[in-house]
């Protein structure tokens, strides 16, 4: 299954106003707000997240309808330390996941998920890395 959207809840997001960010709007609609089933962990300057599918446990960010979606996620692969050849040292892996637009809409959309431990690293409760 593919998908042409991409759900973002950290430094890819337009306010975290950074050259990242700026790629994606440059390539990306900003569809609306949404969330996916998940927990969302403080890691360093940034955030990572880890699905849970737990209908409590929210992480939330924006859904963008991507244009030229292998040159889109070619960059943020490298972005996020993504190597689909080396999943196990990959800081983020990139799956397709179910997530949910503001009207509790369900929408298959890409998504980068932490792919290291989170034990010791604190938990951001509310599911905004940006409030």
């Amino acid at each position: 299954m593919s998908s042409n959207y991409l759900f973002v809840y950290g430094t890819l997001q337009k306010e975290s106003d950074n050259e990242m960010s700026g790629f994606l709007t440059q390539y990306a609609k900003n569809i609306e707000e949404g969330y996916f089933l998940g927990r969302l962990y403080q890691i360093s300057w940034f955030p990572g997240a880890v699905f849970t599918g737990v209908a409590s446990e929210k992480v939330f960010g924006t859904v963008f309808q991507v244009q030229h979606m292998s040159l889109v996620l070619k960059t943020l692969d490298a972005y996020e330390g993504f190597d689909e050849k080396r999943l196990e040292s990959s800081l983020f892996v990139r799956q397709l996941i179910t997530v949910y637009l503001e009207n509790n809409r369900p929408l298959k959309a890409w998504v980068y998920l932490y792919n290291q431990t989170v034990k010791g690293k604190r938990r951001i409760d509310s599911g905004y890395f940006i409030e």
